[in-house]
């Protein structure tokens, strides 16, 4: 890592454009799925493809996101809004969603993940500390911790959502993460390979009870609560057409009123 340490003091200086380390990761990333592929399906590929590879890939990052932000006052207005309140999974299916708050002052918050049935019951649940330097950061820990309570439960091929489209959208794609969430999104992508999990983007109306959850509001919640949920959730898990959203944490980041994305993001990990 001391390179990339050089190449960060470097551009702090201004002797170097921050390009050029973003170009590196995306390198550092395809030598590593090169290795990979090496030491485990005995693949040798050469150093002019992986270069080549991983420029190819920048490239179409830098088209995507200049496509993306040309169009999408015009995409927006054209498009139908997605579904505003909590959709159930399919008959004798389960899906899971979760939510986090965060403090900027105190570097922490809650994190909240709800499973539920096809019915709207719920099923299990749990409310978390999380300790974070970045609102971002506190959501990908607590998607990672969603696709863990999976994997605890034996569930698979189930359907977990959030309302952070762009952390739905790293989650599944070959893209390089910010450095600092790499880790976490990459424990992520590894989850849901094994598990079969799926994501699906859905704004806060219906992400309501993981966000109610992970707030403030649910700093009094007792062990039971699953099986015996407060007032104010039950009336959420009963009516999720409802538009009630909980008041954010006095000096909190709401991080769950994010920006609707121009497409709604329902990825499918392969």
């Amino acid at each position: 890592m001391s390179w990339s340490l050089s190449i960060k003091e470097e551009i702090d200086k201004g002797n170097l454009e921050p390009v050029i380390f973003a170009k590196g990761v995306f390198l550092c990333w395809f030598i590593w799925k090169a290795r990979n592929d090496l030491v485990f399906h005995s693949s040798k590929q050469s150093p002019i493809s992986t270069v080549a590879r991983a420029m190819g890939a920048w490239d179409e990052f830098i088209s995507a996101t200049e496509t993306c932000s040309s169009t999408h006052q015009s995409v927006h207005s054209s498009l139908p809004s997605p579904s505003s309140h909590w959709i159930p999974p399919g008959a004798g299916s389960l899906k899971i969603n979760c939510d986090a708050s965060w403090s900027r002052d105190l570097k922490r918050g809650w994190g909240g993940i709800i499973l539920r049935d096809n019915r709207g019951h719920l099923v299990d649940g749990r409310r978390f500390r999380i300790l974070s330097t970045s609102a971002f950061l506190a959501e990908a820990s607590v998607l990672r911790e969603a696709c863990i309570f999976a994997k605890a439960l034996n569930l698979s091929s189930i359907c977990i959502e959030n309302d952070n489209a762009q952390l739905i959208s790293l989650s599944v794609s070959e893209l390089v993460p910010p450095w600092e969430a790499l880790a976490i999104i990459s424990d992520i992508r590894s989850l849901a390979s094994d598990l079969r999990l799926y994501f699906r983007w859905t704004p806060r109306e219906g992400n309501e009870a993981a966000h109610w959850i992970a707030s403030s509001q649910a700093s009094s919640l007792d062990l039971n609560w699953v099986v015996s949920p407060p007032a104010v959730l039950f009336s959420i898990l009963c009516d999720p057409m409802a538009n009630r959203l909980a008041s954010p944490l006095s000096g909190t980041t709401d991080i769950s009123r994010k920006e609707q994305p121009t497409l709604a993001l329902y990825l499918h990990y392969q």
